[in-house]
């Protein structure tokens, strides 16, 4: 969350969430099930917004109305 708003790449979150380096593809397929799992969780009604962006050929964002 303190990058709120800022597209991560997938080996940047791995390495701050988990502490260890992979590969980018390594860290997109590690990192996929995770994002859906918390997408899952972060979603209160059905008709909420997803809080997590995926950003085409960077990563994930946190999205800004979630602050």
């Amino acid at each position: 969350l303190s990058n709120v708003g800022r597209a991560c790449g997938g080996r940047e979150i791995l390495k701050a969430v988990r502490g260890y380096e992979a590969e980018e593809y390594e860290a997109r397929e590690i990192l996929r099930v995770h994002i859906q799992h918390l997408r899952q969780k972060m979603k209160t009604k059905k008709d909420d917004p997803e809080h997590i962006a995926n950003v085409h050929g960077i990563g994930y964002m946190i999205r800004a109305h979630f602050k």
